[in-house]
């Protein structure tokens, strides 16, 4: 190539221009910048008008990733050369980068109202729409582009995505096999093929196509995200770990995989560097990255603004406000005293689960003379087995609508045409939720319950239901939404059976005597502290012994292998299996003490152990889950077993342990208030919910906007 500064005297000037512009594109073809950069300024030295110049600068800077001098560049380009379809689709696709979405909106729309048959101008304003949630006006770019050019493979891929999006399964697997008609070696066709299976539950077909997928693209991290997401499914927690290792080769920042690696190392209890991990999942949230799902933190640690800070970074990269079904008309929800409140619960644990568990019977108490009840289920059904709970919670409802097969716009939609006053969301940032629709303003009063326990950090929600030991009102920062306070937050079903089955020490593999500490919480929610702590318990207390649950053989093998690193004969840990609900309960009276987890508290469990008469000790911490054991001791009068630090925790559990009358004492208390305690008087969970719901309705027929409400 011809140095810059070679004379040109004997060219015209056009020819110098060209002769520059070639010269640059070489050099930015090859990473020399600054060469490249010579070349196009003189090129406007010699016409400041030269929009091929300004261009090529634009195109610079784009790849250079300084996306604010790419806009200005192509914005002169193109106002040089207004008509220009080239220019205005870079200069969109800027736009795009620096997020500011709208402005590239009216860009690519001038572009296509300049040039409306090229389809790749489609095929790019379908990767806009796409980014900014609009999956219906993306899927119709992504049409028109295939309906242009039928060979373009990623147009068929990205139209399948949508398609998965908006539920619509059979017309998205079309796509992907008309791209794999294209390219039956196109990984990717493949590895959202395998997408597309999961949500249909058909788990194997779904592990094929990944492992075609990886044979095909090892080098691309989404492919070893989505096996790693099958593998958790299939509690195959440390090959998940695997694959999450070498997508974070690839793309060390790919989106939510630090915080899933971690949470697929503590469904194991494999502590191993589990500081360094955790500090690392901080940095990383600290600089604003999305480097976890929400659900995940809160196994991993105590700190309010974190959550809040993690569950807004999530829902803005995920399920923004969407307000593209307009706003609501407070003339379609007018106050009329003999129209009863609509109210929709939503969710995916219409089943047995810990969800429906506790709400059973507030299904059945709800004043149908005031409330219409609404059901959106989107619970998977994956086999066809008859589940005695579904049964019971779904008929209860008014009406129940399966929302599985519609996007999360068409559920909104449906609830807006049902004009829905009130709609709790059951599910928050948990596994097959539908908190999307909710984006959409479903209902003018929007609030969450019980199935994520946090904030959503979403500023469609409006409340969050609490009380005032989970949520002091010093707390109320790290809550995006307004609190409303109930005196117990969590409902309970009074008719909850417990097996008289007597189980013995001997069959639970007990020693014959001793005392026994118990603790049946999910092994993720058991931190490396936690177990520390009840290693000192035991130490502690001669001839004790700890029942736990073991989700996996790994799991107990790690937590083995630890106790013995600390000094702590591992016979002393005795580990349970899963029984059916009342057997469960009846196995809780062999115990006698249950010792809960930190940061991430019982919730379902401490009701469970409480009901039977087993008292709970618990350490309260900041945040929302660190809280919740301690709000049921609140709601059954028994503060004393609430520690404030870990020594107070360690030293608690070891004197109620060597000191049997003190025990003795709380167990009393405990069956005297069962009979009262507002944890378990699901009469007047539900009176005072709905009151509650009457005011969040009031206030949006007065026009107020939402505030905290205070029934405590």
């Amino acid at each position: 190539m011809k140095p810059v500064s070679e004379n040109h005297q004997n060219l015209t000037l056009n020819d110098q221009i060209q002769h520059l512009l070639a010269q640059g594109v070489e050099a930015v073809g090859q990473s020399k910048f600054e060469e490249a950069s010579l070349c196009f300024h003189k090129i406007l030295g010699l016409d400041p008008q030269s929009h091929e110049a300004l261009y090529q600068l634009g195109l610079m800077a784009y790849r250079k990733k300084e996306f604010y001098l790419a806009v200005g560049y192509f914005q002169i380009a193109q106002f040089i050369n207004p008509h220009n379809v080239t220019f205005l689709s870079s200069l969109g696709s800027a736009y795009k980068e620096l997020k500011q979405y709208e402005l590239a909106k009216q860009t690519y729309l001038k572009a296509l109202s300049v040039q409306s048959n090229f389809a790749p101008l489609h095929y790019n304003f379908g990767n806009l729409l796409n980014e900014m949630k609009d999956m219906e006006g993306a899927a119709q770019s992504y049409q028109v582009a295939i309906q242009l050019d039928p060979r373009l493979l990623q147009a068929h891929v990205n139209l399948g995505n949508m398609l998965t999006q908006l539920k619509k399964f059979d017309t998205a697997r079309l796509s992907y096999e008309k791209a794999l008609a294209l390219d039956s070696t196109f990984g990717l066709a493949y590895a959202n093929r395998g997408k597309l299976s999961k949500e249909e539950l058909d788990y194997g077909a779904a592990l094929e196509d990944y492992d075609r997928a990886i044979a095909l693209s090892p080098n691309i991290a989404k492919v070893y995200v989505l096996k790693a997401e099958l593998l958790n499914l299939s509690k195959k927690f440390d090959e998940a770990v695997q694959h999450y290792d070498q997508a974070l080769l690839i793309d060390p920042h790919f989106e939510n995989v630090l915080g899933l690696r971690l949470h697929n190392k503590m469904l194991n209890c494999n502590w191993h560097n589990f500081d360094n991990d955790l500090h690392h999942l901080i940095e990383q949230i600290a600089l604003h990255h999305n480097a976890t799902q929400p659900a995940q933190l809160l196994s991993l640690m105590d700190s309010g603004a974190y959550q809040r800070q993690a569950s807004q970074i999530y829902v803005n990269q995920t399920i923004p406000e969407n307000k593209s079904l307009g706003p609501l008309s407070h003339d379609d929800y007018s106050f009329n005293p003999k129209r009863r409140i609509k109210l929709a619960y939503v969710s995916a644990d219409f089943k047995t689960h810990a969800v429906c568990i506790l709400m059973a019977q507030l299904f059945e108490l709800h004043n149908k003379q005031d409330f219409e009840l609404i059901a959106f289920d989107a619970t998977p059904i994956e086999n066809s087995g008859v589940d005695p709970m579904r049964q019971r919670v779904l008929a209860c409802f008014d009406h129940c609508y399966d929302i599985r097969h519609l996007s999360d716009k068409e559920a909104a939609q449906l609830a807006r045409q049902l004009k829905v006053d009130i709609a709790i969301d059951l599910g928050g940032h948990t596994y097959h939720s539908r908190t999307g629709l909710f984006a959409y303003r479903a209902a003018p009063v929007q609030m969450s319950y019980i199935g994520y326990l946090g904030t959503l950090g979403a500023p469609y929600m409006d409340y969050l239901l609490a009380d005032k030991t989970l949520i002091p009102e010093k707390s109320q920062n790290n809550y995006v939404e307004k609190i409303i306070y109930l005196p117990c937050y969590q409902v309970n079903d009074s008719q909850r059976q417990i097996a008289d089955r007597i189980f013995t020490r001997e069959e639970l593999g007990l020693p014959a005597k001793g005392f026994v500490f118990c603790c049946f919480n999910n092994n993720y929610k058991i931190t490396p502290r936690t177990f520390g702590n009840w290693i000192k318990i035991l130490h502690g207390v001669p001839e004790s012994s700890l029942l736990l649950l073991a989700d996996n053989p790994l799991a107990k093998s790690n937590m083995i292998a630890y106790a013995r690193s600390k000094g702590l004969n591992p016979q002393r840990l005795v580990f349970g299996e899963r029984l059916e609900p009342s057997e469960y309960l009846a196995r809780y009276k062999t115990a006698d003490l249950f010792l809960d987890t930190l940061p991430y508290n019982a919730g379902t469990t401490a009701s469970d152990a409480l009901w039977v008469g087993l008292p709970v000790l618990t350490q309260a911490g900041e945040g929302f889950v660190s809280r919740m054991a301690a709000s049921a001791l609140v709601g059954v009068g028994l503060n004393e077993l609430i520690a404030h630090t870990s020594d107070e925790y360690i030293k608690k559990a070891i004197e109620f342990a060597t000191h049997p009358t003190k025990l003795e004492v709380i167990k009393k208390k405990l069956l005297q208030n069962k009979e009262t305690a507002l944890l378990f008087n699901a009469p007047l969970f539900a009176n005072n919910l709905e009151a509650a719901l009457k005011k969040a309705v009031n206030l949006y027929q007065s026009q107020k906007m939402p505030q905290h409400i205070d029934l405590a």
